[in-house]
């Protein structure tokens, strides 16, 4: 959801020139080496459930980012696609920060709005999800809105009262009851 790109189209940077991306993936290979003059410099393999990109990483941003090349860390990266340094038609993908995939929900998804259809409602579902959401507590604000078919209408309620942690649990709960839900 945090997403812009999947890796899979990374593999045409061309047509990415001068776009900001943001991509999520699980680091599947690292490196770690010694250039000929002594430098330290890496690379990694992120996948996602599209394909594969291999990342390099020298200089500044190897000594900054060495940290998340472990196998295994899901991450969050930003960067932008650019020309590589003095060379006109080829490019490059380059890292402006890289973050753990478990600390970017609470960061970054302040909202979480849940779709509810008025036709399923009644006391025992709004107290399965009254239930759940009081022992939440997170920071995010949750947005109710009901939706009546027969009417063609909506409501949009939000709660003053309880913010909601995203955590797996919250969401797959959301899932398993088939409501829809954004995170914002």
């Amino acid at each position: 959801k945090l997403s812009s790109h999947p890796l899979v189209e990374l593999k045409e940077l061309k047509a990415l020139k001068g776009v900001e991306l943001k991509v999520v993936g699980v680091v599947a290979s690292a490196n770690h080496r010694i250039s000929k003059a002594g430098k330290p410099f890496g690379s990694f393999i992120l996948e996602d459930y599209s394909g594969f990109i291999e990342i390099p990483l020298f200089g500044e941003n190897y000594l900054n980012y060495k940290k998340y090349l472990e196998v295994g860390y899901y991450l969050f990266i930003k960067g932008r696609v650019d020309n590589r340094w003095g060379k006109e038609d080829d490019f490059e993908f380059k890292i402006t920060s890289i973050e753990m995939l478990t600390d970017i929900r609470e960061k970054y998804i302040k909202n979480i709005s849940v779709e509810l259809d008025l036709e399923r409602l009644n006391d025992q579902f709004i107290s399965l999800i009254y239930d759940k959401i009081k022992v939440s507590n997170g920071n995010a604000t949750i947005n109710f809105i009901v939706n009546s078919r027969k009417e063609q209408m909506a409501i949009s309620m939000r709660s003053s009262k309880y913010k909601v942690s995203l955590t797996n649990e919250m969401l797959r709960f959301f899932d398993e009851l088939g409501l829809s839900y954004k995170l914002s």
